[in-house]
């Protein structure tokens, strides 16, 4: 059975740089959030009315070198604990967090629990998507300019406390069970076809559908009009060969794709994954938007089932199929796509003790 490593990181030094919305010496212990030494210790600060704008904090100093830069990521997501006084009734206090680095610049809000302490996660994922589509990955983590801006709000016209008892990042990583490897396998498709939709409908068929899978800079297209989607770009015989004892963990695939005709417009409408017996959902959170360039977007996640109880037979069935389907919101937009590539992870005995990673690759094209 695959085992999780949790890799707690918290911040070794915060700056803050305050508004209007900060009542003069409300601020006091900001340190106190760059550990978790229980609720008794928290920073705590007071806002007024979210006229002047929102105290903003920067988190530095994280150190995620005991993460092995080889580790198989199951997720990374961030951990706030804080609550919110409700001396101030009606009012909302949101927790913001920009992620800034060479790399990643991203925002996602959330409600702030009220009056206890609670943790509030943000992020999920192998790779975390936020509001704009970017992701954060390890290598991200790791780099040295890596810094989090932390942004209390709030709506509303009163005073209202805020107490934050820490905040961290947790890196989940996957291991072998002892006796047992991790193997990924990753390939790309050999059969292509613009069928029909799930959902059924006049959509709009895909031409040049054998572009799509080899990576090369030539793409299978689809000309839309206002409010109009593809069919599914539908790609199969993937050729796992996957080990009948093996055990599935998860499926992630990998759409590069792109959009032309404007500065936006074209959408991932739905990704989903196909057998002989099965149609799972779409993984995707709501519209992502597609592009201009050539882009890698991935669907799924290394330990994500989509839902199914797949086996090594129904993924090296020639019935497994992947699907793809856009839509667009302006008029004269082309959908594109490149490629489309599957990674399966599976657990297989291998012989030895746990460890971690414990991936072998293999790779095919």
């Amino acid at each position: 059975m695959v085992q999780e490593v949790t890799y707690s990181v918290f911040p070794s030094a915060q700056t803050n740089n305050f508004s209007s919305v900060i009542a003069d010496g409300s601020l006091t212990n900001p340190n106190n959030m760059l550990s978790d030494t229980g609720d008794a210790n928290y920073a705590e600060l007071l806002l007024n009315s979210g006229t002047g704008g929102a105290p903003l904090f920067n988190l530095t100093g994280w150190d995620f070198s005991a993460v092995p830069n080889d580790a198989l990521i199951a997720r990374i997501r961030f951990v706030i604990r804080l609550f919110k006084s409700n001396a101030a009734t009606g009012t909302i206090n949101d927790v913001s967090l920009r992620i800034s680095n060479t790399q990643v610049c991203s925002v996602e809000d959330v409600d702030a629990p009220q009056s206890a302490f609670d943790n509030v996660y943000i992020g999920s994922n192998e790779t975390v998507t936020w509001a704009d589509g970017e992701s954060i990955t390890l290598a991200q983590l790791k780099d040295p300019n890596f810094n989090v801006n932390m942004q209390l709000a709030l709506t509303g016209n009163s005073s209202n406390y805020v107490r934050v008892a820490f905040v961290k990042i947790e890196v989940v990583t996957l291991a072998a069970s002892p006796g047992n490897e991790l193997v990924t396998i990753t390939k790309t498709p050999t059969q292509a076809a613009s069928v029909p939709a799930k959902t059924g409908d006049n959509a709009v068929p895909w031409v040049n559908v054998n572009n799509a899978l080899v990576q090369d800079g030539t793409v299978s297209t689809a000309a839309l009009a206002k409010n109009q989607e593809t069919q599914s770009l539908q790609v199969s015989g993937f050729n796992l060969g996957l080990d009948p004892n093996m055990t599935i963990v998860g499926i992630q695939v990998r759409y590069r794709v792109s959009r032309n005709g404007g500065q936006s417009g074209v959408n991932f409408f739905d990704c989903y994954l196909t057998d002989d017996t099965t149609n799972t959902e779409t993984l995707l959170p709501g519209a992502v938007a597609v592009p201009q360039n050539l882009t890698d977007v991935t669907v799924g996640a290394i330990n994500e089932m989509w839902g199914v109880d797949w086996t090594p037979a129904k993924l090296n069935s020639s019935n497994f199929k992947v699907n793809l389907v856009m839509t667009s919101t302006q008029n004269s937009r082309t959908a594109a796509c490149d490629v489309i590539e599957v990674s399966v992870l599976a657990e297989t005995g291998g012989g030895g003790d746990s460890h971690l990673p414990g991936v072998a690759m293999m790779m095919g094209l």
